[in-house]
This record gives structure tokens, sequence and C-alpha cells, in this order.
């Protein structure tokens, strides 16, 4: 096993491919723990210790990022929403349907071009949703909209990062 896997480091594609890779969880790892502008830490803090709870299992699997309302805190779950958005539409509406299955190379990059033009949307919205529930239920977020708005766009950046890099290590 040792030797399969020496000889896999050997190859420069596997070599490139495990430096990116490291080099994106390391980028994630950071970015959970720069806290979105504008958010009262202090307050947030408290609010998750005096909370165990669905907080508390949210937090668990955001690996973190969600107790200190971090930038990466939705991780990619606009990206797995939208992909399952657009594989049912893609049963309901015939076009997709045919572009789906017929569609060849064309058809699949239009599907995933889809998939993400549904994610940056989705991001935009779970970012609204989630500083609009910390406003009311805690009252953590002590902004007036004009800080909504560019915090929003950060914590959507991560999703939107994401399609780039995921862009350019395709061509």
């Amino acid at each position: 096993m040792f030797k399969t896997i020496k000889n896999a480091l050997k190859t420069p594609d596997v070599r490139k491919r495990l430096w990116y890779t490291l080099v994106l969880i390391i980028l994630f790892r950071l970015g959970c723990y720069i806290t979105v502008p504008g958010v009262n830490t202090i307050v947030l803090n408290e609010a998750m210790t005096s909370n165990n709870g669905f907080a508390g299992f949210i937090d668990i699997i955001s690996g973190g990022a969600f107790s200190r309302f971090s930038i990466f805190a939705m991780s990619i779950s606009p990206y797995i929403t939208s992909s399952i958005v657009v594989q049912l539409l893609a049963m309901v509406i015939p076009s997709l349907e045919r572009m789906a299955k017929e569609g060849g190379e064309e058809g699949r990059k239009v599907m995933n071009r889809l998939t993400k033009i549904i994610t940056i949307v989705l991001a935009l919205v779970e970012s609204y949703w989630n500083l609009f529930r910390i406003q009311i239920f805690w009252s953590i977020y002590k902004c007036r909209m004009v800080n909504w708005n560019t915090s929003c766009i950060i914590i959507s950046c991560r999703n939107i990062f994401t399609n780039v890099v995921r862009r350019t290590n395709h061509k």
C-alpha cells in the first residue's frame, strides 16, 4: 500500500493536485477564523455558549465557522442546494432534460453554468437570511443596511471564489 502511494506521489499531476487541495483546505480553515464585519463577537460567544441545541449542531457541521460567524460560515450548502435544484429542474423541464441527456459536453457545460448562477443567488439569499435571523433572535448584528449588503457579499464570496477556482481549474 505504501509503495502504491509512493509511486503515485512521483507523478507530477498527482502532486500538483494534492498541493492544490492542501492549499484550498488551509485557505478554508483560515477563512473560518475571519469574522464578518459588524458582528459583535462578545455577544455572539455568549449566545453560542448559552445555546447548545441546534446552533451547536450547525457549528459542529460547519467546523466551528458558525460560532465565529466567519466569512465561510455557509460552507458549501448553497452549491449542494443549487445542484439538487438543477437536477430536479432537469426532470421537470423537458428542454433541460434533453440537454442533460443528449447535450453531451455542451449540455454539461450549460448545466454547470446554471448550477453556478443558482449557487450565487442562493448564497446571497442565504446570507441575508442568516444576518436577519442573527439580528432578530440574538441581536448580535448591530449595523445599518449598507453594512448588511457588504456583509452579505463577504459571506457569499466563498461560493463565488469557489466557482472561480473551479472554472480556472477545469481549463
